[in-house]
């Protein structure tokens, strides 16, 4: 199928490798291809030997754009990003990860027949680093449980999800702390009626668990998280957030323990 201009995905990486060059690939080897890949290269120093790697890209995918930025960090980089994008549908895509040969065919078509989501997600399988499935994720697919979900955890994987741009701009983009960027995001999102949650329910994405290690536990990951439910708590989102902002803090004290 033909290049759909009508949406674009969106990547950032600090490396150039291998793993890179597979999860471009798994984006454009789709049964319907971005109108571009806008590709963020953070904290890099860009010599001869980088430059000619990344023109080796672009000649393999035209429909790439580069970045550099030397300021090293996902958020900065996921905001400068989210601006370069064009196209009202943005996907979401990590360095490490494969997204499955439907996916952005499926997502899109969702996102047409239902103008009340603004922010899809999708199944996804964990791998290890020979690529073998070794879980697979089945996250809450409609509105009302994923808003329920927020309260105790992530319920949207973030390098699954396709979102309306100009919507996540009118939120202020990404902000957030290290590890939680997404999970605030999403936070801020659920207290407008006007931002619609969804998951698809089918494997649309290959996440790499070997390269994430033990970031999402971490005791930094669940600080960021920590708060993020209380900007929640005291911006208006009521004391209904009180009983996760004590359990993710009793799970930082147990990990800082």
């Amino acid at each position: 199928m033909t290049a759909a201009a009508g949406f674009d995905v969106l990547l950032c990486t600090h490396q150039l490798n291998a793993e890179l060059r597979r999860a471009l690939a798994s984006c454009f080897d789709q049964t319907l291809k971005p109108g571009s890949l806008v590709l963020v290269v953070n904290g890099l120093q860009i010599g001869d030997a980088e430059q000619a790697y990344l023109d080796d890209l672009v000649r393999t995918w035209p429909a790439l754009r580069v970045l550099t930025t030397p300021v090293r960090g996902l958020i900065f980089s996921l905001n400068l990003g989210l601006h370069a994008c064009r196209a009202p549908l943005v996907a979401r895509m990590d360095a490490d990860d494969l997204a499955l040969p439907h996916r952005f065919e499926r997502q899109v078509a969702w996102m047409q027949s239902h103008p009340e989501t603004t922010i899809l997600g999708t199944w996804y399988d964990h791998v290890d680093a020979r690529g073998q499935v070794t879980r697979s994720l089945q996250l809450p697919i409609e509105d009302a449980r994923i808003r329920r979900a927020l309260f105790w955890g992530n319920p949207l994987c973030h390098p699954s999800v396709m979102y309306r741009r100009q919507a996540i701009l009118d939120l202020g983009g990404y902000h957030g702390g290290l590890h939680a960027e997404d999970y605030d995001l999403w936070l801020r999102a659920s207290r407008r009626l006007d931002c619609g949650f969804a998951n698809l329910p089918e494997v649309c994405l290959h996440y790499n668990a070997a390269s994430t290690g033990d970031a999402r536990g971490s005791r930094q990951a669940y600080a960021s998280v920590l708060a993020s439910q209380a900007r929640q708590l005291v911006t208006g989102g009521g004391l209904l957030w009180a009983p996760a902002l004590l359990w993710t803090l009793a799970k930082l004290l147990f990990r800082s323990a």
